[in-house]
C-alpha cells in the first residue's frame, strides 16, 4: 500500500488472551453481514474472535463491524483493515482502497460515504461512528489465545517460517512485531511455509475452498465476500469447523 500515513506502531503488538472453551475462530469477512448473522446464530453465546479483513469487497461493512461490536468480538488486524484504519484515525485516505479488486469502495458505501477526491473522502471521517472506529483501533496484529491452558496463535496471513520465535515465543514475537508485522498480515502463505510454534496458528488471508487443519497451521478463509465464497469458523479447543455459504 501507498505511505500516506505511518503504520501506527502501537498497532504492531501482541495480545495475550486467555479463555474457557469453547471459542469460535471466525474467517474473512470481508462486508458479509448477512452471512455473518448466520453464522454467530449457530455460534450460540460462546466467545469469538476474527481473523482480520472483515471489510470491503463485501456490501456491508458497516454492518458486520457492528455486529461484532455488539458480541464483544475481538480479534486481529488484516492487510484491508490497513487503510480503513488509518482512515478512520485521521492519517489520511490511501486511494489504492479504490482499486477494483481491493473492494474499499464498498466499505465507503456501507457508512454512507462519497467522493472521489482523498480529501472529499477524509472530510466525511465522521459518518464512521466512534464505536467501530474504537474497535478498529484496538485490533492488534497477533493473539496469542490461550483456551482451556492450549495456546493456539491468531495471525492473519499467518507466521512465515522465515520469522522462527524460538523458545520463549512471546517475547520473541513482540521483538519481531515492530520491523515484521506486515509478513504478518500481507504474506501469502500455505502451510508448508509457515513457522511451527508452541501452539497452531490459525490465519487467513489466502482464499480456500475449504478450510484447512495442517496440525501448525489452520486455515479459514474460505473466500467469503466473493460470489461463490462461505463464511468459515474454527472452534477451539475442538478444530471443529462450521461453515455458512450464501443461499444454503
Amino acid at each position: 500500500m501507498s505511505d500516506v500515513g505511518a503504520f501506527d506502531a502501537g498497532a504492531a503488538r501482541l495480545d495475550v488472551i486467555e479463555a474457557s472453551g469453547p471459542v469460535a475462530v471466525i474467517g474473512d469477512i470481508h462486508g458479509r453481514a448477512d452471512l455473518l448473522a448466520r453464522l454467530l446464530a449457530q455460534l450460540g453465546q460462546m466467545p469469538v474472535f476474527v481473523v482480520g479483513d472483515v471489510c470491503d469487497r463485501g456490501p456491508d461493512t458497516r454492518e458486520v463491524i457492528e455486529q461484532l461490536v455488539a458480541r464483544g468480538a475481538r480479534g486481529v488486524r488484516g492487510n484491508h483493515e490497513d487503510w480503513l484504519c488509518q482512515f478512520v484515525d485521521g492519517r489520511g485516505f490511501d486511494s489504492v482502497a479504490l482499486n477494483a479488486m481491493f473492494g474499499g469502495a464498498a466499505t465507503l458505501r456501507s457508512y454512507g460515504i462519497e467522493g472521489r477526491s482523498p480529501r472529499e473522502i477524509e472530510a466525511q471521517r465522521s459518518k464512521v461512528p466512534l464505536a467501530h472506529r474504537e474497535w478498529l483501533a484496538a485490533l492488534p496484529v497477533v493473539i496469542r489465545l490461550v483456551v482451556d491452558g492450549a495456546p493456539y496463535w491468531i495471525a492473519h496471513a499467518g507466521v512465515p517460517l522465515s520469522l522462527a520465535v524460538g523458545v520463549d515465543p512471546v517475547r520473541r514475537m513482540r521483538e519481531i512485531l515492530p520491523e515484521h508485522h506486515c509478513d504478518l498480515r500481507w504474506s501469502a502463505l500455505d502451510p508448508d511455509n509457515m513457522g511451527v510454534l508452541d501452539g497452531p496458528v490459525v490465519y487467513g488471508h489466502v482464499p480456500r475452498q475449504a478450510p484447512i487443519d495442517a496440525g501448525h497451521a489452520i486455515g479459514i478463509d474460505t473466500g467469503c465476500g466473493r460470489s461463490d465464497g462461505a463464511l468459515t469458523a474454527v472452534i477451539l479447543p475442538a478444530r471443529r469447523f462450521v461453515t455458512v455459504r450464501a443461499g444454503s
